[in-house]
């Protein structure tokens, strides 16, 4: 029971013992707000960890003596020790189901046994195979038990096999490897949602993410994924205004983490404005059809965003999904809007505006956000955005340093202005707070 919880039981029980409210309405009021089991990430953790390396253990003895054996015994070792640890681990479900941990630390066993076992056999049968191939039948091995468990940790060791699967044939392979992002799509981030796992869908975008920059962004064009995570980035934000009112409401907070931060990084490159952004260019293995199958998707994704972007920027979206009233959120669409607009811009065409002019509105964009962020921090006395509005506007700052303040008198006046403006702002985010603490 977390604190929320058993704060609210003592609660009730001392109105019911005051005579404030009856056992019946009691009894309605914690119905309303069920205690969920929280998850003993520790523990799990410690079981993970001494599961793996009982099975290095393991390993290390048979591997003492391995070459000596037949290779009938071979077999039967490494088959026996899957059967022990899963079925070790479905006894324990059946007949203690309590035993959390000790049954995620048996399956854990079981997936670390299964690909030492896939290494072994090819050993015992000198297959000499596509060695990535290995990873994906592990990966799938594990994706398998995380779905029939159910177990999030299953998934997230799945979801590290996938991503090394990835890698190897993406880097060692110098192969655009788009399998490896689909499997990651359609296996992992349904299973995060299917078991409300936040952890398992954070790695699981990430990782979704994180492939698809680097097949596209080293195989094709940067420029091109940089368009693509623009719009994901603005597509995550709008989505959790949506997951919000879903059966996974926990969602959201990854779904806006995720997409601010990648929208608040490929902001600030564009007030560059170089040439990776605005210009595409192949890489040497690219072939002429996977550019333009990327360009298609490119603009496809451009304009999913311009389309989803539209009902966001109306008041009757912020208050049907998000709401929150404040002026300062709307205004915060809006300028997300407006650097879409802006990276359409860049795009359309051979006769784009002057990088300068872009460049300027990135940069005031960004500046707006800072301030916003700020206001709004303020006066929901939220430290976490007013730092944030802060770090932004002394990064902009200092960005521009070497580029618009040449003589030491413009240099000194910047640092001057960033000291005053921190100290103006953290003077009423104190007032600010001793004004509600007063009225509280």
């Amino acid at each position: 029971m977390n604190k929320h919880a058993a704060w609210l039981k003592n609660e009730l029980d001392q109105w019911t013992r005051d005579g404030l409210i009856d056992d019946s309405t009691a009894l309605a009021i914690a119905a309303r707000y069920p205690t969920r089991r929280k998850v003993s990430w520790s523990h799990y953790l410690l079981s993970a960890l001494g599961s793996l390396i009982f099975g290095l253990g393991i390993i290390l003895f048979f591997a003492y003596n391995w070459a000596d054996l037949p290779r009938i015994a071979k077999l039967f070792l490494v088959f026996a020790a899957l059967i022990l640890t899963h079925g070790t681990a479905l006894w324990f479900r059946a007949k203690r189901p309590e035993q959390t941990n000790l049954i995620e630390g048996c399956h854990v066993l079981g997936t670390m046994l299964f690909g030492a076992g896939i290494w072994l056999i090819a050993q015992i049968y000198h297959m000499d195979e596509h060695y990535p191939t290995a990873f994906l039948v592990w990966g799938l091995g594990a994706l398998t038990l995380a779905w029939a468990i159910p177990s999030v940790f299953q998934g997230l060791m799945a979801t590290v096999l996938l991503s090394v699967w990835g890698l190897a044939e993406t880097m060692d392979f110098r192969a655009v490897h788009l399998s490896s992002i689909a499997l990651v799509a359609i296996g992992i981030l349904p299973l995060a949602w299917w078991q409300r796992s936040r952890a398992l869908l954070l790695a699981g975008l990430v990782t979704f993410i994180g492939m698809a920059v680097l097949n596209i962004g080293t195989h094709l064009s940067f420029s091109i994924i940089f368009n693509l995570l623009f719009t994901t980035g603005l597509l995550l934000v709008a989505a959790s205004g949506l997951a919000r009112r879903s059966a996974f409401p926990g969602s959201a907070t990854i779904l806006n983490v995720v997409g601010i931060l990648i929208y608040g990084v490929c902001l600030f490159l564009m007030t560059f404005m170089t040439d990776f952004i605005v210009d595409v260019y192949l890489i040497l293995y690219a072939t002429e059809d996977s550019l333009k199958t990327a360009t298609a998707l490119q603009w496809v994704m451009l304009g999913i965003g311009s389309l989803v972007w539209l009902p966001v920027i109306t008041p009757a979206y912020r208050k049907r999904l998000v709401n929150d009233p404040s002026r300062t959120l709307r205004l915060q669409h809006l300028l997300m809007f407006a650097a879409l607009l802006v990276l359409l811009v860049s795009n359309w065409g051979p006769e784009r505006l002057d990088v300068d002019v872009l460049s300027l509105a990135c940069n005031l964009i960004l500046l707006a956000h800072g301030v916003l962020m700020i206001i709004r921090g303020t006066d929901l006395l939220d430290w976490k955005q007013v730092a944030l509005g802060c770090v932004i506007l002394c990064a902009l700052i200092l960005v521009r340093f070497g580029d618009l303040f040449q003589s030491l008198l413009m240099r000194s006046l910047a640092f001057l202005f960033i000291g005053a403006l921190l100290f103006v702002i953290g003077h009423q985010y104190s007032k600010r707070r001793a004004k509600e603490q007063t009225h509280a």
